[in-house]
């Protein structure tokens, strides 16, 4: 897991340096999912803790982070489609736009939240 929560600080800081909404929320239009504690950013490991290959890296904001990227290894599909299968059959929605993005189906019934991660 590399992103769960977010503070909505930490979100405004993501927005000025990159502010391209189909990677990242703006702040100041409802903030993303992970402010509101119903996302996260996720891959798969093998026993040893070893990422295994997905269709690009972590935060990679090209269309090589989509998950209907039609130029993956077939390695890769095969990765994500377990991911996917797995985090979907437990509840979560699929991003269109990043393959590691998850959210809990029922966060819009959740507020954007802005606690200090050094209360955890």
């Amino acid at each position: 897991m590399w992103d769960a929560y977010r503070p909505l600080s930490v979100q405004k800081i993501f927005w000025s340096i990159y502010p391209d909404s189909r990677y990242v929320a703006n702040p100041s239009t409802g903030g993303s999912v992970h402010n509101r504690g119903c996302a996260v950013d996720v891959t798969l490991v093998n026993l040893d803790g070893d990422e295994l290959v997905m269709p690009s890296a972590f935060d990679d904001f090209s269309s090589q982070a989509s998950p209907g990227n039609p130029n993956m290894s077939a390695e890769a599909r095969a990765n994500l489609d377990v991911l996917r299968m797995a985090m979907i059959n437990v509840g979560f929605n699929a991003s269109t736009s990043e393959w590691w993005h998850f959210s809990d189906s029922d966060w819009r019934q959740f507020p954007v939240a802005d606690v200090d991660l050094s209360r955890f």
